[in-house]
């Protein structure tokens, strides 16, 4: 028993001192283990309101301490901006900075879900502050009220954001917070909602691509929708929103699966979720790109050709009479017809008594003119003061008045009322307009003379030779001139559903020059301009509707000069500029100078070769050496199989100074080598006959510059001169030993006289010509030119009849040798400083004595 006793106390006594060892070594390890790393960064406050995420094994300790440390930019406090703020704040992201420009309105409050009644006037970056401090106390919201512009380039250069939010809706913004976010190695999470629709990826993340990889240029301003104008449903915007939190939260906790060169797509209708995956990271991108040319911020609203922000911009087409105001209501809607041109949608919500609606979609159709002609004839009553006076048949004058919501569409309707409506007895600002019911006659009678005469050499050709009159070559590649990019970069832009084809060469900071081809022709037409240009300008050659790559639509409509016009219009503002040069070759000439007198805003100066002005063009069809063939064009189908036989023979004889198997000869044989090729291009002279400058805008402030070949037997000397009856400043230029395509046959003496033209701007005293009151100068002149042509005729013909034919004709071709000689010495004569004089009005001598002096000249020749 006292064994037993002893035993059980020595094992006790042994247990207490392994006890001891084992306290001992536990404070040891105690003392040497390092402090634990959250106890002082989240608090026991924090731990349980984030306890149900910091459980989940993608967030846990780590990923919540990550968010507490992390800054974020979220650009824009609307419809996107306020959920993903919302979720953010909530989730315990310790710094949030928000930038927005703008205040509350009422029109915000069903989507924008931080903002409340009594936030309205007040500042949506001060308001949005508000509510998410309101829900989490411990983190940091700075709010900036200010515009995406230069601003915010200096906040994300001064702080070291880990994500920016991209919650803003339009593309200025889009493109500047991509490119800054690049240049700083910071990940864009982008979202948009319009409608029933969403969208979201993630931009620049682990070498993913970035916002200029997908889209490199802009779109043009006219096809971007905001929520504005299309509307959005509230939850969708939320969606999005949400989506674009949750891709932040898994960016700053190094999740996997981050939406990164994947786009999401969101369609509310049917609550469908689809993924799309993007293309890689571009090599050649601008911005990220190996070699990038973006490193600095650049002008991102011309860049785009719209402006940063929501806002809608006001126009002002109409004089300010012609603006009603709304004190005048009562009256308008007594008298007169008050037509509402928004949508149906918008006039179903809202409308004033007694107002027809019109959509101003539809008013640009025939068929809504159709309707409103309908309309005022309905109407027997009214007055001549308004803003559109329609005269009806029974002497009835009806005023119609033009509403909309924000006043710019009503502009633009009554713009393309004064230019369209059919039954006006106003005359309005109508530029380019249709010939006379006798001219279209005319045109059609000889049409089919010239058709019948030309088709009955064609048949003769071919049962003499039809082996080869149907030789055509197949040609499946294209020439490697046609597609090289040494002269610049191809490019494609779509308006109005048409792709065009151009060639841009030269820095984007330089004034543009627009380069337009003639016929039958390319944008290679300017292969030895680009590079000369493009040392002092940004130069784009484009491939008209029609030819070389651009789209080829077959129907005459879509070649109406109206449609081609503002398709170039787009053109210029899709590039990011409000006006530029415009340089024209034959067609791309007559291009020119209609786009001159149409939209003058948008030209600064042009530069037509070997054109002259349309309405001269016109007049002088008959002198043409191409009368017939211009005529025949007119018959459908036919012309376009006579371009190809003999192996597109018409290119060879157009650019006859190409020599045989030249290579840019097959490169245009190549561009015309299939009927389609013709249609396009001739359905330009289908219409092109058909229209003349209106005689009430006739005279256009556009500096002009006409340079023409000595030798071109397509422009009469007359034409030249004729021209500067419709220009206010005008230039000649005559190329030597050139013909119709001077620029391509004399290019270097071309280019000279080009770069004089654009480089150095030429005043009066450095030979420019100002149109003054003495306009018959030029016509005069032209008189005794003619009639010296005409005498020296006429001394020939009697010589003839002298000799009894012994001595021809051809022996001395008066207008083969005086005319070349003429032409210089009219160019000289319009541009030398003593003819000045003449054109600020002083008499007759002075006129006489200048011409006399040259007409001695040429006549010692």
């Amino acid at each position: 028993m006292t064994d037993e006793i002893k035993a059980l106390e020595e094992e006790i006594a042994i247990i207490q001192q392994t006890l001891q060892e084992k306290k001992a070594r536990l404070q040891q390890l105690k003392s040497e283990a390092p402090p634990c790393p959250y106890s002082d960064i989240l608090s026991s406050e924090e731990v349980v309101r984030y306890s149900r995420q910091m459980l989940m094994p993608q967030i846990s300790m780590l990923g919540q301490v990550a968010l507490k440390n992390s800054q974020v930019l979220i650009v824009g406090a609307g419809g996107l901006g306020c959920p993903a703020s919302l979720y953010l704040a909530a989730a315990g992201v310790g710094d949030i900075h928000i930038v927005d420009y703008d205040e509350v309105e009422l029109s915000n409050l069903h989507r924008q879900i931080l903002h409340h009644e009594g936030d309205i006037g007040v500042l949506k970056v001060h308001s949005a502050s508000d509510k998410l401090r309101d829900i989490n106390s411990n983190i940091n919201v700075v709010p900036h009220h200010i515009h995406a512009s230069s601003s915010i380039v200096e906040l994300i250069t001064k702080h070291a954001y880990d994500v920016v939010l991209d919650c803003s809706d339009n593309a200025p913004t889009r493109y500047l917070l991509n490119d800054i976010c690049v240049i700083h190695n910071i990940p864009l999470v982008s979202g948009s909602a319009l409608q029933m629709e969403g969208q979201l990826t993630v931009y620049h993340y682990k070498n993913g691509p970035c916002y200029r990889c997908l889209f490199p240029t802009p779109p043009p301003p006219h096809t971007v929708t905001n929520c504005g104008d299309g509307g959005v449903l509230g939850a969708v915007a939320g969606v999005v929103g949400v989506l674009q939190a949750l891709e932040t939260v898994k960016i700053l906790t190094e999740m996997d699966g981050v939406l990164s060169g994947r786009l999401l797509l969101f369609d509310g209708s049917g609550t469908n979720f689809r993924n799309v995956k993007l293309r890689q990271r571009v090599a050649e991108c601008a911005v990220c790109g190996d070699n990038p040319t973006i490193t600095t911020p650049i002008d991102y609203e011309q860049f785009c050709g719209s402006k940063a922000h929501d806002k809608v911009v006001d126009i002002d087409m109409l004089k300010d009479e012609e603006n009603v105001n709304v004190q005048k209501l009562d009256h308008l809607l007594k008298e007169g017809v008050v037509v509402d041109v928004r949508p149906e949608l918008e006039f179903a919500m809202c409308r004033l008594p007694n107002t027809v609606n019109l959509p101003y979609a539809r008013i640009k159709t025939n068929k809504g003119l159709r309707e409103l002609k309908e309309i005022v004839k309905s109407v027997k009553k009214g007055n001549s003061d308004g803003i559109f006076s329609t005269y009806l048949k029974e002497d009835i004058f009806v005023t119609v008045y033009v509403l909309c919501r924000r006043g710019n569409d009503s502009q633009r309707s009554v713009k393309y009322l004064r230019d369209n409506f059919p039954d006006s007895s106003v005359k309005f600002d109508l530029r380019i307009v249709t010939v006379s019911l006798w001219e279209i006659i005319k045109i059609h009678s000889l049409t089919f003379v010239f058709g019948v005469w030309i088709m009955c050499k064609m048949s003769a050709k071919w049962v003499w030779d039809p082996k080869s009159f149907f030789t055509l070559q197949q040609r499946d590649t294209p020439p490697a001139c046609l597609v090289d990019s040494s002269l610049g970069q191809h490019k494609y832009v779509k308006l109005k559903g048409v792709k065009f084809h151009y060639v841009e060469c030269g820095s984007r900071d330089l004034p543009l020059v627009l380069l337009l081809h003639g016929f039958p022709d390319c944008w290679l037409s300017w292969r030895h301009q680009i590079p000369v240009l493009s040392q002092h300008f940004r130069v784009v050659a484009l491939d008209l509707k029609g030819f070389g790559d651009s789209d080829k639509p077959s129907s005459r409509k879509t070649y109406r000069i109206d449609m081609i016009l503002e398709e170039l219009q787009q053109l210029i503002i899709s590039l990011g500029v409000s006006s530029c040069t415009v340089v024209g070759h034959d067609i791309g000439g007559l291009l020119g100078w209609c786009l001159a007198h149409q939209f003058p805003e948008l030209v600064d100066k042009l530069v037509a070769v070997s054109c002259p002005h349309p309405n001269v063009y016109r007049t002088s069809l008959h002198t043409s050496s191409n009368y017939r063939w211009l005529n025949f064009v007119q018959l459908p189908y036919f012309p376009e199989v006579d371009a190809l036989r003999e192996d597109v023979k018409i290119i060879s004889k157009y650019h006859k100074h190409l020599p045989p198997h030249d290579t840019y000869l097959e490169a245009y044989k190549y561009a015309f080598c299939r009927k389609e090729d013709w249609t396009g291009p001739l359905n330009y002279f289908r219409n092109l006959l058909f229209i003349e400058v209106a005689e009430n805008s006739r005279t256009i402030q556009v500096p002009v510059v006409l340079i023409t070949g000595d030798r071109d037997k397509f422009i009469k000397l007359e034409s030249i001169v004729k021209s500067t009856d419709y220009c206010e400043k005008f230039h000649v230029k005559i190329v030597d030993g050139a013909r119709h395509f001077p620029h391509q046959e004399r290019h270097q003496q071309f280019n000279e006289i080009l770069l004089k033209s654009l480089v150095k701007k030429k005043s009066v005293e450095d030979g420019g010509l100002e149109r003054s009151a003495s306009k018959g100068i030029v016509n005069r002149m032209f008189g005794a030119v003619s009639s010296t042509v005409k005498y020296g005729n006429s001394v020939l013909d009697t010589v003839h009849k002298k000799t009894n034919g012994v001595v021809g004709k051809t022996w001395f071709p008066v207008e083969a040798v005086i005319v070349p000689h003429l032409r210089r010495a009219v160019a000289s004569i319009l541009t030398s400083s003593s003819c000045q004089t003449v054109f600020n009005g002083n008499g007759a001598s002075d006129e006489s004595n200048v011409f006399r002096t040259h007409l001695e000249d040429i006549m010692e020749k």
